[in-house]
């Protein structure tokens, strides 16, 4: 039930599905620094209950992390502690009834104009409970600059509050 790559330091290419459909309700990447390339929908449709980055940094590519953890009922944490750039994180969380939180404390650049886009028009993503997006006050201004930023208070956040409180 639980799953954890200590000796993955960079993750490159498409990887879909690589966990999905499974009973799982533990992931952890503990020494990943960069994702480049497309998770889509990489552990969605699991018993997770905790996924955890640790030590990631970047996330780059258009639409690398595009439902990863779509329809994850169970689902109560996603860790990204150390996350300074991302392109986008759209759809990423839909149908995650127990996922009402996420917080970004180091992230300073958003690269994709839909990067939070986490409340969709595709009806099978569209059921969201994300009520409190957390970022680093420090680096409020840096987030308020980058594209992505626009989306938060337009069709991203959906019912979503943003606070720059860690």
């Amino acid at each position: 039930t639980k799953l954890s790559f200590p000796s993955l330091v960079q993750m490159s290419g498409d990887m879909h599905r690589i966990a999905s459909l499974t009973t799982l309700s533990e992931v952890e990447f503990p020494n990943l620094t960069i994702i480049s390339g497309d998770l889509s929908g990489a552990f969605s449709d699991t018993l997770l209950t905790t996924l955890s980055f640790p030590k990631l940094k970047t996330i780059t590519g258009d639409r690398s992390m595009q439902s990863i953890v779509l329809n994850c009922q169970n689902l109560t944490q996603l860790h990204f502690p150390v996350l300074e750039s991302l392109s986008s994180l759209e759809d990423a969380f839909g149908k995650c009834p127990l996922l009402t939180s996420l917080s970004f404390p180091k992230l300073t650049n958003i690269t994709s104009q839909n990067a939070f886009r986490i409340s969709s028009s595709y009806p099978s993503y569209a059921t969201n409970t994300i009520t409190e997006l957390h970022f680093g006050a420090a680096n409020q201004a840096a987030i308020e600059a980058t594209t992505g930023y626009p989306t938060l208070w337009g069709i991203g956040a959906g019912k979503a509050t943003v606070y720059f409180d860690l």
